[in-house]
């Protein structure tokens, strides 16, 4: 047991997890808190989503950054310079109120991010034996999503009092990370070279195709809970401390679920815990949206939060499972990108949804999006059901011509 718990925890994974907590600090302070701060400075609503979705989309472009620039690289200096960057970011973003200056920090801010995920995760995947993958993104991910909820909680309490304290708390935690890269992960961030031999995009991106789409699908239900469920459940008349429960319980059941599941993954097959986390999901998805009643909104949360939580580390783990070493990078960029398409059209196209549709299809293109996964899972099973029959048929041909059946 000793043994199995050192895997989980050796080759400064542990470091990553402490990155992985204080990135969650941070990002659980930025977004909801800006978002709040270019609201109180008068600023239009489509503003404020095209500006909040601008972290998003610089997150999905630096990812691409790092795959087609920093190959052969050493990317530790690089995600200090980028995590010092978004710290200061952070902590001058609430000193200003001029709508391009808060466009151009947003973006800052995101591409820091987004370097830092890349250069993380692909170092945490190359010192991961693969039995274990799905369990140590599982740890990754609920690191990152109690730094998420604990500064989510403390964060809006410190702005009434001192707005630029809140900011400054996401800045030190940002500050923090870069110094655990620094000092604990030399030697760990070199992004392998090719070689010579070109790898092929289509190749990897047909290998990782069901982890993109949980990336991506992931992404999108994420930032539309946190952005729109507030508003949702005001609509419904709710009191602020009620939606704040709403929102809370939701995340608390993402943090119970993560390591579980993951861990059920390495044991059952992730793909095939994929499919019956998306399968389960969709119940409560479709009762958070049709049921009124409080209670039990706080119980469809509780279990959306426990089946949609694990889908980042789940598909996380598929996005390296099937990668070369030196494919590592291609596949983590890719993933990083699809979560951060994902995170910015989530909220826009939900709030479209919302506006023409009514208030309780906050959830509709999310539920549209989980379907259509499902639906791939199950088409994609089918394929490779056919094509083992298939191959089992020439085995089985090819003995004949052999002489198989006369021995």
């Amino acid at each position: 047991m000793l043994e199995y718990i050192k895997k989980l925890v050796d080759k400064n994974k542990w470091v990553m997890y402490c990155v992985s907590l204080m990135i969650g600090l941070a990002m659980g302070i930025i977004n909801p808190l800006a978002t709040t701060h270019m609201a109180r400075n008068n600023a239009g609503d489509i503003l404020v989503g095209i500006i909040s979705s601008t972290y998003f989309l610089f997150m999905a472009i630096g990812s691409v950054y790092v795959y087609k620039k920093q190959r052969g690289r050493d990317l530790r200096m690089l995600m200090i310079f980028a995590l010092a960057m978004a710290a200061v970011s952070s902590v001058i973003f609430p000193l200003f109120t001029n709508f391009i200056l808060w466009f151009l920090l947003m973006s800052l801010m995101g591409t820091g991010i987004s370097l830092n995920m890349v250069g993380i995760q692909t170092a945490m995947h190359k010192v991961t034996d693969s039995e274990n993958k799905a369990l140590v993104s599982g740890i990754y991910s609920f690191c990152f999503a109690f730094g998420f909820v604990l500064s989510a909680v403390i964060g809006p309490a410190v702005y009434e009092n001192i707005s630029w304290m809140a900011f400054l708390m996401g800045s030190l935690g940002l500050c923090i990370a870069a110094f655990l890269v620094y000092f604990r992960l030399k030697n760990l961030l070199v992004i392998p070279e090719n070689d010579g031999e070109k790898t092929e995009e289509r190749e990897v991106f047909s290998k990782i195709t069901l982890a993109l789409l949980g990336a991506f699908a992931y992404g999108f239900s994420e930032t539309t809970l946190v952005s729109l469920y507030p508003l949702f459940m005001s609509r419904l008349n709710y009191s602020s401390v009620q939606s704040g429960y709403a929102l809370g319980i939701f995340i608390v059941g993402s943090i119970i679920g993560t390591i579980p599941v993951s861990y059920l993954a390495d044991r059952i097959g992730r793909k095939k815990c994929l499919t019956l986390v998306i399968s389960v999901s969709l119940i409560p998805i479709v009762g958070i949206m049709v049921f009124d009643n409080f209670i039990a909104k706080m119980i469809f949360s509780f279990v959306a939060g426990f089946t949609v939580g694990p889908i980042y580390p789940l598909s996380l783990a598929l996005s390296v499972q099937d990668l070369t070493g030196k494919e590592l990078i291609s596949g983590t960029a890719f993933f990083t990108f699809a979560y951060g398409i994902g995170s910015t059209t989530g909220p826009f196209l939900s709030s479209v949804a919302m506006r023409y549709l009514g208030n309780k299809y906050i959830f509709s293109i999310t539920l549209l999006f989980f379907v259509s996964m499902l639906l791939y899972m199950i088409g994609e099973s089918i394929r490779l059901r056919k094509k083992a029959k298939n191959e089992d048929l020439e085995q089985y041909d090819e003995s004949l011509s052999n002489g198989g059946l006369i021995e």
